[in-house]
């Protein structure tokens, strides 16, 4: 029925927010629409988001008048209102920190590798990252190098001659294994140089 005889005047009760659906029958409230003859939250109603017949798609949630994606919106994260904070993201419809979090570095869905931590939003080896050695932003000193997540000195590190799992029977020097107990370059350690005509005896 489109029409009805309300009070002795014909009413659209379809769309009459005085007599929707039926005469008598008034929608109330700020956003309360007749939409094809009944009360409607325009705010909040997914089949009438807006304005009436405004059907929000399948994922979608009514929020203020518009149709939303919950599951990847930052302001209505998982519900209306609901907002992530600053460095997050909405990730099926779950804020989560994209600056660190390992199954949604950077952005929703990218997921480190392992051995890999997520960094400021960047997946990062830190077994071998001389910014993030062990764990994010532990930074080796000039002249270190990252091993096994660990700040190893390559030049003179016994287990770590010259590069990460190089081991040294002897002395490393300056990255190079060296018998201190006979080199004439370095005699009893690193840099010691026997005179001309001099032999080094251990």
């Amino acid at each position: 029925v489109d029409e009805m005889c309300c009070l002795g005047v014909c009413k659209a009760v379809q769309i009459d927010e005085s007599n929707c659906g039926t005469c008598g029958n008034a929608c109330t409230g700020t956003w309360t629409y007749c939409c094809s003859g009944e009360c409607a939250d325009t705010h909040t109603d997914e089949s009438n988001c807006g304005t009436c017949g405004t059907v929000c798609a399948t994922g979608e949630l009514c929020c203020s008048g518009v149709c939303t994606a919950v599951q990847t919106d930052r302001d209505n994260c998982g519900s209306c209102g609901n907002m992530c904070g600053a460095g997050q993201g909405c990730c099926s419809g779950v804020c989560k920190s994209v600056q660190t979090d390992e199954f949604n570095c950077g952005t929703c869905g990218t997921v480190c590798g392992d051995g890999e931590e997520c960094c400021g939003g960047l997946c990062t080896a830190v077994q071998t990252d001389e910014a993030s050695c062990g764990g994010c932003g532990i930074e080796c000193a000039a002249g270190y190098t990252c091993c096994s997540g660990v700040c190893r000195n390559t030049a003179t590190d016994l287990s770590n001659c010259g590069g990460c799992g190089i081991p040294c029977v002897g002395t490393c020097c300056g990255g190079f294994c060296k018998a201190t107990y006979e080199d004439e370059l370095n005699c009893g350690d690193c840099g010691i140089e026997c005179a001309v005509g001099e032999t080094c005896c251990y």
